[in-house]
């Protein structure tokens, strides 16, 4: 039976190679050349990364690549041959050409000439030499002015927008009267400086102030050009910063120096204003009127509340323990468990810089301890794209519990399909009270946990997105977005993908960013822009049709594989692909018993399984040539001698976290294969884990949102358990 098979092995080799070898003649190529004086520029006509280019010169000197740059010593015929060799097709061949070269009419000199206009100090005239004067040939000219522009004329005047360095560069190429050529260059270098006046806007310095607490404003010039460079005296220390608008809270009395230059960087000329204030507002703070009051709602809620100072300087900070509830003067708090509690005021003069805190004691005592509460019983906030917020409880392992979501005392409705997630529309700026109510009907009881979210991100200060937008490229299925004219370091991107089926969004972000797309159609992708330092934001839409059906380009023509049990060894199986006869193929074999952690490549593979039972068999073929794969799936009932059997222990096979983000891991307690499917029923993952490797890192950021199936195989028995990806 062995030598059978070394026959049949030897066979289909040998006829792979014969099929390959009879592609590879197919392929014809031969090579081109340019002649300029006593150099020639030659490449073949067909390359590919396969192939490997050695150049001969008259049967002695040899120079291996792609392209030959050759400068002869003297004029003549040469005869210059080209080998060509395919590694991948297994073919090669040598072409030679009779090349040609003589001298260049190379005997004169270009330069050019620059003078500056009396009537614009940008403007210069120029001229370039030699002349058109002799009737044995001609010139032509090319001049470069060093600010990316370009001319083909002799003579005339260029106007430079700014000033600086350039350098000017004349190339002159000569024809003689028998068609002989040959070109030179010229550069010289000059310096523009010519000093313009600015025209500023009404110059001046404007300010505002709480006390101590200063804003400083400027006439807007309008100007692209122009940046606006603040210098304060606080008295202690100077203080940059730049833009139209300074804020600034002076520490020490007495006079304070406030300096703002205008700096026009495109006609390099600026101007600096000067202004003293006289600031009197360091007093000492006093808290003889501050207090707090409580009044009781029930037994778990209280509403409290701060004196009011009447101060536009002070704000007020309600906490409870160590943990800040709300920065209001009034306010209620939800209290979920018995206990005593620390509560207070902290009041604060962000003009004087100083604070006092005033506590007191509550106790609460009305809870029945009907649940024992999981110790991560609690919920995140966090802004998706204002004016849009999401609200996710912790998740834990017990199915029992329900939860709803208030803000502001309104119920909140699902988002996402889980029970545990909630998105909210905020429709103006401000702080907001959000209450997540969760409930145990299997025990018959709940809980209240509050928090509170400020924002002040709607209606922003408006930008100027005239020059952003953004571009993608695709490679089939795989897109990469990039945001354009946008080097702004205060910039965040977030990309929102969209389809028309009621699959959640997906999110990117960065400007730069990537994402595979796991199905055809037509998709909504939006680029939302936010400038955290100006704090506005926009977004820019497109639709973009992905319709790159992989399998399109591969004609598998019914892959299939089969097999044979050994007459030897009963455990012992041979596998062989069928259909298959292109070289282009890649075959790699995945067997599902715990003594195999390594995939076996080639047409034919063989394998002794470890374990009886229902095995998993998955053959991966990739076209190489054409860019498409596929799997192909067999269960086989492993019966043979000699192998033991080990319990399947299914509370050993842990997935965290569970529901997944970005990233999870898998933990076995003994060896497995694992397989990970989606809700349609294909495979996104698979691999084995054996020995002292029981622990897994699986990556899934590309992942579409929903529900994924986690199949573990140990041996003859099949576990599955269900996850979410978020």
């Amino acid at each position: 039976m062995k030598k059978i098979l070394q026959f049949f092995l030897t066979l289909i080799f040998t006829f792979t190679i014969a099929n390959v070898s009879a592609q590879g003649t197919k392929k014809k190529t031969d090579w081109t050349y340019v002649a300029t004086c006593l150099k020639i520029e030659a490449k073949p006509t067909v390359i590919d990364s396969c192939a490997t280019v050695t150049w001969v010169i008259n049967s002695s000197s040899a120079y291996t690549g792609n392209v030959l740059s050759y400068t002869f010593s003297a004029p003549g015929t040469y005869q210059v041959c080209m080998k060509y060799k395919n590694s991948c097709t297994k073919w090669d061949t040598t072409i030679c050409k009779s090349v040609t070269v003589d001298t260049c009419p190379c005997s004169f000199t270009p330069y050019i000439v620059l003078t500056t206009d009396t009537s614009d100090c940008y403007k210069y005239t120029y001229t370039a030499y030699p002349a058109n004067t002799s009737s044995a040939g001609k010139y032509s000219y090319v001049v470069n002015f060093g600010d990316n522009t370009y001319t083909t004329t002799r003579d005339g005047y260029h106007t430079f927008a700014k000033n600086g360095t350039y350098r000017i560069c004349v190339s002159v190429k000569y024809i003689n009267s028998a068609g002989k050529y040959c070109v030179k260059e010229y550069c010289k270098s000059i310096t523009v400086n010519c000093a313009k006046k600015c025209s500023w806007t009404t110059p001046k310095i404007s300010f505002t102030n709480k006390c101590n607490s200063y804003r400083f404003t400027t006439t807007d010039q309008n100007d692209s050009c122009v940046y606006y460079k603040w210098t304060i005296d606080s008295g202690l220390a100077n203080y940059s910063t730049y833009g139209t608008v300074a804020e600034y809270k002076f520490k020490t009395k007495g006079y304070h120096k406030i300096k703002l230059t205008y700096y026009n960087s495109c006609n390099g000329c600026d101007t600096t204003l000067v202004k003293y204030i006289y600031d009197t507002c360091m007093t000492v703070c006093t808290w003889a009127n501050a207090s707090m009051s409580y009044s009781k709602v029930n037994c778990y809620s209280f509403n409290y509340e701060a004196s009011n100072l009447n101060d536009t300087c002070i704000t007020y900070t309600f906490m409870v323990g160590n943990k800040i509830i709300n920065s209001n003067r009034t306010n209620s708090v939800y209290f979920t468990s018995n206990g005593t509690y620390n509560v207070g005021y902290r009041f604060y003069n962000k003009c004087n810089d100083c604070d006092t805190t005033i506590w007191s004691k509550l106790e609460i005592n009305c809870f029945a301890n009907k649940c024992n509460w999981p110790s991560n019983l609690g919920y995140t906030t966090a802004l998706i794209q204002c004016p849009y917020i999401k609200i996710v409880a912790n998740s834990n392992n017990d199915s029992c519990l329900i939860y709803k979501c208030y803000i502001n005392d309104s119920l909140v409705p699902y988002y996402g399909g889980t029970g545990r997630m909630f998105a909210y529309k905020m429709p103006k700026n401000g702080t907001y009270k959000i209450c997540m109510k969760i409930s145990n009907p299997c025990t018959g009881c709940d809980t209240t946990i509050c928090s509170s979210f400020t924002t002040d991100c709607i209606g922003a200060t408006k930008c100027n997105w005239n020059n952003f937008g953004w571009n993608y490229s695709s490679q089939c299925k795989k897109y990469t977005f990039e945001a354009t004219n946008s080097t702004d370091t205060c910039m965040t991107y977030t990309y929102k993908i969209s389809s028309t089926s009621t699959s959640a969004p997906t999110y990117l972000y960065g400007r730069l960013s990537t994402h595979e797309f796991t199905s055809n159609g037509t998709y909504t992708v939006c680029l939302y822009l936010k400038n955290k330092c100006k704090n506005c934001d926009t977004m820019i839409c497109k639709t973009i049709v992905v319709n790159c059906n992989s399998t399109k380009k591969c004609n598998w023509n019914s892959p299939d594989f089969s097999y044979n049990r050994s007459s030897v060894d009963s455990c012992m199986y041979t596998f062989e692909a069928k259909n298959l006869n292109n070289y282009c193929i890649i075959y790699k074999w995945y067997f599902g018993d715990s003594s195999n952690t390594n995939s076996l490549y080639g047409r034919l593979a063989q394998h002794k399984f470890g374990s009886n039972g229902v095995q998993h068999i998955y053959l991966g073929l990739s076209d190489t040539c054409n860019k498409c794969d596929t799997f192909i799936h067999k269960e086989i009932n492993i019966n043979c001698s000699g192998v033991g059997v080990h319990p399947f222990e299914a509370n050993q096979i842990k997935i965290q976290p569970n529901p997944v983000n970005s990233e999870f891991y898998i933990n076995v307690n003994q060896s497995s294969h694992i397989v990970i499917y989606d809700q349609m029923g294909r495979i996104v993952s698979l691999f084995s884990l054996d020995g002292d490797n029981l622990s897994q890192k699986v990556q899934c950021s590309n992942w579409s949102k929903g529900v994924y199936f986690l199949q573990v195989t140990n041996n003859s028995q099949t576990r599955k358990i269900k996850f979410i990806k978020e």
